[in-house]
């Protein structure tokens, strides 16, 4: 199966990049082994800031969020 991308919306703040991360890793931990945390807008101080405090990467960026 392909990966399963799990986004906030297109400009994303901390609630949208932290709720993004927890429910990919909800999934994982719930049998979607693909679901990967991923992000379509760019990161702010204040969300690199909290990924910096918890030692979490940020999401993966995803320029096209198109159906395919």
């Amino acid at each position: 199966m392909n990966e399963v991308l799990v986004i906030g919306h297109r400009n994303p703040d901390t609630d949208a990049i932290c709720s993004a991360i927890g429910y990919a890793e909800y999934k994982r931990r719930t049998g979607l082994p693909e679901a990967v945390a991923a992000r379509c807008g760019e990161l702010n101080g204040r969300i690199e800031f909290v990924l910096r405090e918890f030692a979490m990467p940020a999401p993966r960026f995803v320029a096209d969020v198109s159906r395919r």
